[in-house]
Protein backbone atom coordinates (compact mmCIF):
# COMPACT_ATOMS: atom_id res chain seq x y z
CA UNK A 1 0.00 0.00 0.00
CA UNK A 2 1.59 3.22 -1.19
CA UNK A 3 1.04 6.38 0.85
CA UNK A 4 0.05 8.47 -2.16
CA UNK A 5 -2.58 5.97 -3.29
CA UNK A 6 -4.04 5.68 0.21
CA UNK A 7 -4.26 9.43 0.68
CA UNK A 8 -5.90 9.91 -2.72
CA UNK A 9 -8.12 6.86 -2.77
CA UNK A 10 -9.77 6.91 0.65
CA UNK A 11 -10.91 10.58 0.44
CA UNK A 12 -12.18 9.83 -3.07
CA UNK A 13 -14.36 7.05 -1.72
CA UNK A 14 -15.62 9.25 1.14
CA UNK A 15 -16.66 11.88 -1.40
CA UNK A 16 -18.49 9.22 -3.42
CA UNK A 17 -20.35 7.91 -0.35
CA UNK A 18 -21.32 11.34 0.97
CA UNK A 19 -25.01 12.19 0.77
CA UNK A 20 -27.32 14.96 1.94
CA UNK A 21 -27.22 16.56 5.40
CA UNK A 22 -24.46 14.43 6.90
CA UNK A 23 -25.62 11.06 5.53
CA UNK A 24 -23.11 8.57 4.10
CA UNK A 25 -23.90 5.40 2.18
CA UNK A 26 -22.60 2.12 3.59
CA UNK A 27 -21.34 0.74 0.27
CA UNK A 28 -20.64 2.33 -3.07
CA UNK A 29 -23.75 1.13 -4.93
CA UNK A 30 -25.22 -1.89 -3.16
CA UNK A 31 -27.09 -0.38 -0.20
CA UNK A 32 -30.60 -1.66 0.49
CA UNK A 33 -31.85 1.74 1.70
CA UNK A 34 -31.06 5.40 1.22
CA UNK A 35 -31.32 8.43 3.48
CA UNK A 36 -35.11 8.48 3.20
CA UNK A 37 -35.22 5.37 5.43
CA UNK A 38 -33.89 7.42 8.34
CA UNK A 39 -30.83 5.26 8.90
CA UNK A 40 -27.04 5.63 8.54
CA UNK A 41 -25.73 6.50 12.01
CA UNK A 42 -22.87 4.01 11.82
CA UNK A 43 -21.94 5.05 8.29
CA UNK A 44 -21.38 8.68 9.29
CA UNK A 45 -19.56 7.67 12.46
CA UNK A 46 -17.21 5.53 10.36
CA UNK A 47 -16.64 8.41 7.93
CA UNK A 48 -15.71 10.75 10.81
CA UNK A 49 -13.28 8.20 12.26
CA UNK A 50 -11.70 7.60 8.85
CA UNK A 51 -11.14 11.33 8.36
CA UNK A 52 -9.63 11.54 11.84
CA UNK A 53 -7.20 8.72 11.01
CA UNK A 54 -6.23 10.45 7.75
CA UNK A 55 -5.74 13.75 9.57
CA UNK A 56 -8.25 15.52 7.32
CA UNK A 57 -10.93 16.13 9.95
CA UNK A 58 -9.27 19.36 11.05
CA UNK A 59 -9.64 20.84 7.58
CA UNK A 60 -13.44 20.54 7.64
CA UNK A 61 -15.33 23.79 8.03
CA UNK A 62 -17.28 24.26 11.24
CA UNK A 63 -20.40 24.28 9.09
CA UNK A 64 -19.59 20.78 7.81
CA UNK A 65 -18.65 19.57 11.28
CA UNK A 66 -21.94 20.87 12.58
CA UNK A 67 -23.83 19.10 9.78
CA UNK A 68 -22.15 15.77 10.60
CA UNK A 69 -22.71 16.31 14.31
CA UNK A 70 -26.40 17.13 13.84
CA UNK A 71 -26.88 14.00 11.76
CA UNK A 72 -25.28 11.82 14.46
CA UNK A 73 -27.17 13.59 17.27
CA UNK A 74 -30.47 13.10 15.43
CA UNK A 75 -30.34 9.46 16.56
CA UNK A 76 -30.15 10.41 20.27
CA UNK A 77 -33.01 9.27 22.51
CA UNK A 78 -34.43 11.06 25.55
CA UNK A 79 -32.17 9.09 27.90
CA UNK A 80 -29.03 10.05 25.98
CA UNK A 81 -28.40 6.84 24.08
CA UNK A 82 -27.58 7.12 20.36
CA UNK A 83 -28.58 4.24 18.10
CA UNK A 84 -30.04 3.48 14.68
CA UNK A 85 -33.67 2.39 15.00
CA UNK A 86 -33.83 1.20 11.38
CA UNK A 87 -30.88 -1.12 11.98
CA UNK A 88 -32.38 -2.39 15.24
CA UNK A 89 -35.74 -3.17 13.67
CA UNK A 90 -34.08 -5.14 10.87
CA UNK A 91 -31.75 -7.03 13.23
CA UNK A 92 -34.24 -7.84 15.99
CA UNK A 93 -35.21 -11.37 14.93
CA UNK A 94 -31.65 -12.36 14.00
CA UNK A 95 -30.31 -11.14 17.35
CA UNK A 96 -33.03 -12.91 19.33
CA UNK A 97 -32.23 -16.19 17.56
CA UNK A 98 -28.56 -15.61 18.33
CA UNK A 99 -29.40 -15.12 22.01
CA UNK A 100 -31.35 -18.39 22.03
CA UNK A 101 -28.52 -20.25 20.29
CA UNK A 102 -25.93 -19.07 22.84
CA UNK A 103 -28.32 -19.10 25.83
CA UNK A 104 -27.24 -15.55 26.59
CA UNK A 105 -30.21 -13.20 26.87
CA UNK A 106 -28.37 -10.00 27.83
CA UNK A 107 -28.89 -8.65 24.30
CA UNK A 108 -32.38 -10.06 23.73
CA UNK A 109 -33.80 -6.55 23.35
CA UNK A 110 -30.69 -5.16 21.61
CA UNK A 111 -29.52 -3.30 24.73
CA UNK A 112 -25.89 -4.29 24.20
CA UNK A 113 -25.92 -3.17 20.57
CA UNK A 114 -27.44 0.17 21.62
CA UNK A 115 -24.62 0.59 24.14
CA UNK A 116 -22.00 -0.14 21.48
CA UNK A 117 -23.56 2.26 18.97
CA UNK A 118 -23.82 4.95 21.63
CA UNK A 119 -20.13 4.68 22.41
CA UNK A 120 -19.17 4.93 18.75
CA UNK A 121 -21.41 7.97 18.28
CA UNK A 122 -20.12 9.75 21.40
CA UNK A 123 -16.54 9.21 20.28
CA UNK A 124 -17.29 10.57 16.81
CA UNK A 125 -18.89 13.68 18.30
CA UNK A 126 -15.80 14.19 20.46
CA UNK A 127 -13.58 13.90 17.38
CA UNK A 128 -15.71 16.60 15.76
CA UNK A 129 -15.11 18.81 18.80
CA UNK A 130 -18.78 18.69 19.78
CA UNK A 131 -20.07 18.03 23.32
CA UNK A 132 -21.73 14.72 24.12
CA UNK A 133 -22.66 13.90 27.72
CA UNK A 134 -22.82 10.33 28.99
CA UNK A 135 -26.23 8.64 28.63
CA UNK A 136 -28.32 8.57 31.80
CA UNK A 137 -27.90 4.82 32.35
CA UNK A 138 -24.40 3.99 31.15
CA UNK A 139 -21.87 3.97 33.99
CA UNK A 140 -24.44 5.32 36.44
CA UNK A 141 -24.88 2.19 38.57
CA UNK A 142 -22.65 1.37 41.52
CA UNK A 143 -22.84 -2.40 40.92
CA UNK A 144 -19.89 -2.50 38.50
CA UNK A 145 -18.55 -5.84 39.74
CA UNK A 146 -21.96 -7.45 39.23
CA UNK A 147 -22.21 -5.95 35.74
CA UNK A 148 -18.87 -7.50 34.82
CA UNK A 149 -19.68 -10.87 36.39
CA UNK A 150 -22.97 -11.09 34.47
CA UNK A 151 -21.21 -10.89 31.12
CA UNK A 152 -20.80 -14.18 29.24
CA UNK A 153 -17.02 -14.59 29.42
CA UNK A 154 -17.28 -17.89 27.54
CA UNK A 155 -17.58 -15.49 24.57
CA UNK A 156 -14.73 -13.13 25.43
CA UNK A 157 -15.02 -10.96 22.32
CA UNK A 158 -18.54 -9.94 23.35
CA UNK A 159 -17.87 -9.75 27.10
CA UNK A 160 -14.62 -7.83 26.63
CA UNK A 161 -16.42 -5.38 24.39
CA UNK A 162 -18.98 -4.53 27.06
CA UNK A 163 -16.36 -4.31 29.79
CA UNK A 164 -14.66 -1.79 27.53
CA UNK A 165 -17.89 0.18 27.09
CA UNK A 166 -18.30 0.35 30.86
CA UNK A 167 -14.83 1.87 31.27
CA UNK A 168 -15.46 4.28 28.40
CA UNK A 169 -18.64 5.67 29.95
CA UNK A 170 -17.10 5.82 33.42
CA UNK A 171 -14.21 7.83 31.97
CA UNK A 172 -16.74 10.15 30.30
CA UNK A 173 -18.47 10.69 33.67
CA UNK A 174 -15.15 11.14 35.49
CA UNK A 175 -14.03 13.76 32.99
CA UNK A 176 -17.37 15.54 33.44
CA UNK A 177 -16.62 15.85 37.17
CA UNK A 178 -18.84 13.11 38.60
CA UNK A 179 -17.16 12.20 41.92
CA UNK A 180 -18.29 8.55 42.05
CA UNK A 181 -17.00 7.67 38.57
CA UNK A 182 -13.32 7.63 39.54
CA UNK A 183 -13.84 5.07 42.31
CA UNK A 184 -16.09 2.92 40.14
CA UNK A 185 -13.54 2.91 37.34
CA UNK A 186 -10.79 1.79 39.72
CA UNK A 187 -13.02 -1.03 40.93
CA UNK A 188 -13.49 -2.15 37.33
CA UNK A 189 -9.71 -2.14 36.84
CA UNK A 190 -9.28 -4.21 40.02
CA UNK A 191 -11.92 -6.74 38.91
CA UNK A 192 -10.28 -7.13 35.51
CA UNK A 193 -6.85 -7.51 37.10
CA UNK A 194 -8.11 -10.34 39.32
CA UNK A 195 -9.95 -11.98 36.44
CA UNK A 196 -7.08 -11.99 33.92
CA UNK A 197 -5.91 -15.52 33.13
CA UNK A 198 -2.24 -16.62 33.19
CA UNK A 199 -2.11 -16.59 29.36
CA UNK A 200 -3.10 -12.91 29.41
CA UNK A 201 -6.72 -13.33 28.31
CA UNK A 202 -9.99 -12.58 30.04
CA UNK A 203 -12.37 -15.51 29.58
CA UNK A 204 -14.08 -18.57 31.03
CA UNK A 205 -14.16 -22.06 29.58
CA UNK A 206 -12.06 -22.97 26.56
CA UNK A 207 -12.63 -20.47 23.74
CA UNK A 208 -10.42 -20.61 20.66
CA UNK A 209 -7.09 -18.79 20.47
CA UNK A 210 -8.63 -16.22 18.13
CA UNK A 211 -11.58 -15.61 20.45
CA UNK A 212 -9.25 -15.18 23.45
CA UNK A 213 -7.09 -12.72 21.53
CA UNK A 214 -10.04 -10.73 20.21
CA UNK A 215 -11.53 -10.54 23.71
CA UNK A 216 -8.21 -9.28 25.07
CA UNK A 217 -8.16 -6.64 22.35
CA UNK A 218 -11.55 -5.39 23.51
CA UNK A 219 -10.43 -5.18 27.13
CA UNK A 220 -7.36 -3.19 26.06
CA UNK A 221 -9.58 -0.66 24.28
CA UNK A 222 -11.33 -0.13 27.60
CA UNK A 223 -8.09 0.27 29.54
CA UNK A 224 -6.96 2.88 27.03
CA UNK A 225 -10.33 4.64 27.20
CA UNK A 226 -9.96 4.95 30.97
CA UNK A 227 -6.55 6.55 30.77
CA UNK A 228 -2.85 5.75 31.10
CA UNK A 229 -2.97 2.14 32.34
CA UNK A 230 -0.01 -0.20 31.74
CA UNK A 231 -0.78 -3.17 29.51
CA UNK A 232 -1.03 -6.12 31.92
CA UNK A 233 1.11 -9.19 31.11
CA UNK A 234 2.21 -7.79 27.76
CA UNK A 235 4.43 -10.78 26.84
CA UNK A 236 1.47 -13.13 27.22
CA UNK A 237 -0.72 -10.81 25.17
CA UNK A 238 1.92 -10.79 22.40
CA UNK A 239 1.72 -14.59 22.49
CA UNK A 240 -2.08 -14.45 22.21
CA UNK A 241 -1.94 -12.07 19.25
CA UNK A 242 0.61 -14.20 17.39
CA UNK A 243 -1.51 -17.31 17.94
CA UNK A 244 -4.63 -15.63 16.57
CA UNK A 245 -5.31 -16.38 12.95
CA UNK A 246 -8.87 -15.24 12.38
CA UNK A 247 -10.79 -14.98 9.15
CA UNK A 248 -10.16 -12.64 6.27
CA UNK A 249 -12.77 -10.10 7.34
CA UNK A 250 -11.65 -6.66 8.47
CA UNK A 251 -12.66 -7.16 12.12
CA UNK A 252 -10.53 -10.27 12.59
CA UNK A 253 -7.59 -8.60 10.86
CA UNK A 254 -7.89 -5.52 13.05
CA UNK A 255 -8.42 -7.25 16.40
CA UNK A 256 -5.17 -9.21 16.32
CA UNK A 257 -3.22 -6.24 14.94
CA UNK A 258 -4.49 -3.92 17.68
CA UNK A 259 -3.59 -6.40 20.41
CA UNK A 260 -0.11 -6.97 19.01
CA UNK A 261 0.59 -3.28 18.48
CA UNK A 262 -0.16 -2.29 22.11
CA UNK A 263 1.26 -5.39 23.80
CA UNK A 264 4.49 -5.23 21.77
CA UNK A 265 4.91 -1.56 22.66
CA UNK A 266 5.44 -2.62 26.29
CA UNK A 267 7.37 -5.82 25.54
CA UNK A 268 9.36 -4.85 22.40
CA UNK A 269 11.99 -7.55 22.77
CA UNK A 270 9.54 -10.40 23.20
CA UNK A 271 9.30 -12.42 19.94
CA UNK A 272 10.18 -9.25 18.05
CA UNK A 273 11.02 -10.95 14.74
CA UNK A 274 7.74 -12.90 14.84
CA UNK A 275 5.81 -9.72 15.60
CA UNK A 276 7.41 -8.04 12.59
CA UNK A 277 6.61 -11.05 10.38
CA UNK A 278 3.01 -11.01 11.66
CA UNK A 279 2.74 -7.34 10.70
CA UNK A 280 4.18 -7.99 7.23
CA UNK A 281 1.66 -10.78 6.74
CA UNK A 282 -1.15 -8.52 7.97
CA UNK A 283 -0.14 -5.88 5.45
CA UNK A 284 -0.13 -8.45 2.64
CA UNK A 285 -3.58 -9.69 3.67
CA UNK A 286 -4.90 -6.14 3.51
CA UNK A 287 -4.15 -5.78 -0.21
CA UNK A 288 -7.16 -7.80 -1.53
CA UNK A 289 -9.49 -5.49 0.42
CA UNK A 290 -8.37 -2.36 -1.44
CA UNK A 291 -10.26 -1.13 -4.52
CA UNK A 292 -7.92 1.02 -6.56
CA UNK A 293 -10.50 2.38 -8.96
CA UNK A 294 -13.07 3.51 -6.42
CA UNK A 295 -10.60 4.04 -3.58
CA UNK A 296 -11.06 2.65 -0.08
CA UNK A 297 -11.39 -0.84 1.33
CA UNK A 298 -14.09 -3.49 1.56
CA UNK A 299 -14.88 -5.44 4.71
CA UNK A 300 -14.21 -8.72 2.92
CA UNK A 301 -11.53 -9.34 0.28
CA UNK A 302 -12.98 -8.11 -2.99
CA UNK A 303 -16.52 -7.42 -1.77
CA UNK A 304 -18.54 -5.24 0.54
CA UNK A 305 -20.03 -6.39 3.82
CA UNK A 306 -23.72 -7.30 3.86
CA UNK A 307 -24.64 -6.96 7.55
CA UNK A 308 -24.19 -4.33 10.25
CA UNK A 309 -25.05 -5.34 13.83
CA UNK A 310 -27.11 -8.20 12.47
CA UNK A 311 -29.12 -6.11 9.98
CA UNK A 312 -28.72 -6.71 6.25
CA UNK A 313 -27.72 -3.34 4.82
CA UNK A 314 -26.11 -4.08 1.45
CA UNK A 315 -26.00 -6.61 -1.36
CA UNK A 316 -22.30 -7.33 -0.83
CA UNK A 317 -21.20 -6.28 -4.29
CA UNK A 318 -17.53 -6.34 -5.44
CA UNK A 319 -16.88 -2.80 -4.21
CA UNK A 320 -15.62 -0.92 -1.13
CA UNK A 321 -17.70 -0.05 1.93
CA UNK A 322 -17.34 2.53 4.69
CA UNK A 323 -17.05 -0.14 7.40
CA UNK A 324 -14.05 -1.88 5.88
CA UNK A 325 -12.49 1.46 4.96
CA UNK A 326 -12.61 2.74 8.53
CA UNK A 327 -11.32 -0.50 10.06
CA UNK A 328 -8.45 -1.02 7.64
CA UNK A 329 -7.34 2.62 7.59
CA UNK A 330 -7.24 2.37 11.38
CA UNK A 331 -5.41 -0.94 11.03
CA UNK A 332 -2.71 0.65 8.88
CA UNK A 333 -2.12 3.20 11.64
CA UNK A 334 -1.56 0.27 14.03
CA UNK A 335 0.94 -1.33 11.67
CA UNK A 336 3.11 1.79 11.45
CA UNK A 337 5.07 1.19 14.70
CA UNK A 338 5.25 -2.58 14.11
CA UNK A 339 6.76 -2.16 10.65
CA UNK A 340 8.69 1.08 11.16
CA UNK A 341 6.77 2.61 8.24
CA UNK A 342 4.55 5.65 7.98
CA UNK A 343 1.42 6.34 5.94
CA UNK A 344 0.96 9.62 7.79
CA UNK A 345 -1.96 8.24 9.80
CA UNK A 346 -3.21 8.88 13.32
CA UNK A 347 -4.37 6.05 15.56
CA UNK A 348 -7.92 6.89 16.58
CA UNK A 349 -9.31 5.42 19.79
CA UNK A 350 -12.43 3.27 19.26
Amino acid sequence: MQTAELRRGVPRLLDSLSGPEGFYRYSLSGDLAGPEAGWGLGNTVFAVKTMAALGTLGSLSWERRGELGRFIASFRTADGRVFDRWVHRRSSLRNKLNCLRHRDFANFFNSQVRRAETRQAVQALRLLGLPSPAPLREGAGDDVEQQLARLDWRRPWSAGSHASHLLFFLALRRDAGEPAAEARGRRVLAWLSDFQRPDGGWYRGAPSAAERAFGAMKVLTGLRAWGPVPVPRPERLVDLALAARGGDDACSWLNATYLLRHAAAEAPAHRASEAHAFAEDALARLAPHYHEGAGGFSFYPGRANTHYYGARVSRGLPEPDIHGTMLLTWGLSLLEPLLGRSWGLTEVDP
